[in-house]
């Protein structure tokens, strides 16, 4: 099983970071990271890559653009902005 990161669309939330848990014909299982919350599905194009190192530096997000999109961008923002 892949269990790579992605961005899932939420209701509440706009969008919720979880992990691959299946991979069906014609949607995809997601388990949320927030323990709290139940696994998603959702339609292949509806999944969006998500960076996997949980330790990286702000700096560093912009040396190795892996996988750029508006949810990354978005979550950067909110993580570079946020009030301890």
């Amino acid at each position: 099983m892949d269990k790579s990161k992605v961005w899932v669309p939420d209701v509440h939330k706009g969008f919720i970071l979880g992990r691959i848990v299946d991979l069906g014909s014609e949607a995809i299982t997601v388990l949320p990271i927030d323990p709290g919350l139940k696994e998603i599905r959702c339609a292949y194009d509806r999944v969006y890559p998500a960076e996997e190192d949980d330790n990286k530096d702000v700096d560093d997000n912009c040396n190795h653009l892996l996988h750029i999109s508006f949810l990354s961008s978005v979550f950067s923002i909110v993580f570079i902005y946020q009030v301890p």
